[in-house]
């Protein structure tokens, strides 16, 4: 099967060759700095980094990568906006274009250590407040020529990976503490915040979806609003807050192309799958096994025939700390769980940290590429490292 084709046709929910194979395809799938430098002289490439996400240190993995590996999708993203972008300040922190200051002690991850909203601000600070600009022509730059140059070359199934979670930047915005709170006892100001959020992404997206002239064929969107046992919020407090904001964002994609639409949260979202569903988005990522009602079984008989599952070997236990046989047979349990009648693409269930041996990555991606339900298969590894 062509690799895009593959693609979009489990998404259609039939079945394909083998099970579409996604690494490196958004931000959740990919890979992170430390990471890459292990991947890349695991399989003896000379990395440059490229990053899709500055401040996490996320990573497009390079062609001489991903070719041999043979995965069957692509990323290209919206570029920051140029007079705004992100930036290092005098004391080291990273300033990103909506006003958050994030540190990271040496070799660690950023933390949020300032927020521009924080105290008890008023719908006139949101007024006065710095925006990012989405009529900026320079983050739409080679859009169109990039999603068209990965398509036609590699055959693969182009993803526009578009940082538009609104939930989660209003409480970067405001602080996780204050914006939860906000929700229950100041709807006014929080639903002021979340709106200026959603106005400004959604134009950055139709434009940039506009500016790609057909090439993108998959959205990768998010909000995380779940724990590892059940709910960031009420159900309640979502579906009179959050989902009429979410169905905002997914009618403007719709309106400004035919992408399919992926939506990532993590943690425990068996409650809101309906929803999803209900508002026509294609793909529930990351399928965060680990997490209370996310057994992959029980997803595919609840909702299988009417979302696909993207993601699912599990970065929490199997893939750092498993061998290489442990995380093969996971692959195989996914398969069986999820692939049947379509409707599955397997990636891990988060980007790959530094923790994840590069030879346990490599093992997931082949045994995929192997495994046919039914067939019986040795674990030899065909990429090997070099000397």
């Amino acid at each position: 099967w062509p690799k895009r084709a593959r693609v979009l046709a489990a998404l259609n929910h039939q079945e394909t060759d083998r099970v579409p194979i996604d690494f490196g395809g958004h931000s959740s799938t990919s890979i992170i700095e430390p990471a890459y430098h292990k991947l890349a002289a695991y399989l003896g490439v000379q990395p440059h980094i490229r990053y899709l996400r500055q401040r996490p240190r996320i990573v497009i993995p390079e062609e001489a990568a991903l070719e041999p590996l043979d995965v069957d999708t692509r990323v290209v993203t919206v570029l920051p906006n140029a007079t705004g972008a992100v930036r290092f300040l005098d004391d080291g922190a990273l300033l990103d274009e909506w006003g958050n200051a994030w540190r990271a002690p040496e070799g660690r991850h950023y933390y949020e250590s300032e927020w521009p909203f924080a105290g008890s601000p008023t719908i006139d600070d949101l007024r006065r407040h710095k925006w990012p600009d989405p009529t900026d022509p320079s983050r739409y730059v080679g859009l169109a020529e990039r999603a068209r140059e990965l398509r036609e070359r590699t055959g693969c199934a182009v993803i526009l990976d578009f940082d538009a979670g609104f939930f989660e930047q209003s409480w970067k915005l405001r602080g996780m503490t204050d914006f939860l709170t906000d929700l229950l006892i100041d709807e006014l100001f929080v639903t002021a915040l979340m709106d200026r959020i959603l106005d400004i992404q959604i134009e950055i997206l139709s434009r940039a979806l506009r500016a790609a002239e057909g090439w993108i064929d998959i959205v990768y969107t998010h909000n995380d609003l779940g724990t590892q046992t059940g709910p960031m919020i009420s159900p309640k407090t979502y579906a009179k807050l959050v989902a009429p904001r979410q169905r905002r964002m997914f009618d403007a994609i719709r309106k400004h192309s035919n992408a399919r639409i992926i939506y990532h949260s993590d943690g425990a979202v068996h409650w809101l799958v309906e929803h999803l569903i209900d508002m026509g988005v294609d793909a529930l990522n990351p399928i965060q096994v680990g997490a209370s009602g996310m057994a992959p079984a029980e997803l595919k008989r609840d909702f299988g025939d009417r979302i696909a599952f993207w993601g699912g070997i599990d970065t929490q236990k199997t893939l750092p700390f498993g061998t290489a046989a442990d995380v093969r047979a996971e692959v195989r349990q996914r398969i069986d769980e999820l692939a049947a009648g379509g409707g599955y693409i397997l990636a891990p269930s988060q980007g790959i940290q530094d923790d994840v041996p590069p030879e346990n990555l490599v093992a997931m991606i082949d045994e995929a590429h192997r495994y046919r339900p039914g067939e019986r298969h040795g674990i030899a590894m065909p990429i090997a490292p070099t000397a």
